[in-house]
């Protein structure tokens, strides 16, 4: 799938949070201070996996695949399902994209926050049968506080699928849209509040083995003018510079979907 880099697509993103957040930290036998504390870098930032971010959009991908198997009556938009599976087919859609049996096309890089500062929240276990709290079940978590802004980029290898140039990065784009306008949900605790979030693009650049030949920095292809303010409304569209590109790649992804037929892995591109 990618033995040739016709294309490499640099998403320039931002996550900013609306609620305070917390993507906790694996289990660890080193004492610590704060019973859930946030993954953090070494100098004491915290970040968002790649991989946190990934699986969110990957989830949200796959179930809307599948719905639209059969609104559009195409079979072939069904992911592939890993519950009666050994392994990912490598042909559906979301294994194009988000990889199978291959590398994934789409690689969430880890976001790093603007500001080191957290908070830390009091929390307390309640009984499902008394609903009242558990004796000695206090606890303590630690979250990024409301309006800290994550800086990170997402990559797209080979962005095309047939004959549509861009219809992987439709795809993401897509998902942006979706995400921000409904699911909005990222790291733990989200059933108590917490967790909520908007995916801010700023620029999407692209490259070329012609840009490595003349060692350029590629080509911005599009460029955008989002608000970046921690905002409830849950009306949210793109206000890109390009707004007429923005839209046929968006209808590249819409006529994939409608025309997707499952192939090998030899003739995806």
């Amino acid at each position: 799938m990618f033995e040739k880099l016709d294309e490499r697509i640099i998403i320039n993103t931002q996550v900013v949070v609306i609620s305070s957040l917390h993507i906790g930290i694996s289990t660890t036998t080193a004492p610590q201070e704060i019973d859930k504390a946030v993954i953090k870098a070494p100098d004491g930032t915290p970040f968002i996996p790649g991989s946190s971010l990934k699986g969110v959009l990957r989830c949200d991908n796959d179930r809307l695949l599948n719905s639209l198997s059969d609104m559009l009556k195409n079979n072939d938009l069904k992911v592939c399902d890993l519950e009666t599976s050994s392994q990912p087919c490598g042909k559906c859609l979301s294994c194009l994209l988000f990889g199978g049996t291959q590398a994934s096309s789409i690689r969430v890089k880890d976001f790093l926050a603007q500001s080191s500062k957290t908070v830390i929240r009091d929390g307390v276990a309640i009984s499902r049968k008394t609903r009242k709290a558990i004796t000695k079940a206090k606890y303590e978590i630690e979250v990024v506080p409301k309006g800290t802004i994550f800086d990170g980029e997402i990559m797209i290898e080979n962005p095309k699928i047939n004959n549509h140039k861009y219809a992987k990065l439709g795809a993401l784009l897509s998902m942006v849209n979706f995400f921000n306008n409904t699911n909005r949900s990222l790291g733990g605790g989200t059933s108590r509040g917490f967790g909520e979030v908007l995916l801010i693009v700023n620029n999407v650049r692209s490259f070329t083995a012609n840009d490595y030949l003349e060692s350029t920095g590629g080509k911005i292809i599009l460029e955008f003018n989002n608000k970046k303010e921690s905002d409830r409304s849950m009306t949210w569209k793109f206000e890109c510079k390009e707004q007429e590109k923005l839209d046929l790649i968006l209808k590249e992804w819409q006529t994939t979907l409608k025309k997707f037929r499952k192939v090998s892995e030899n003739e995806s591109h």
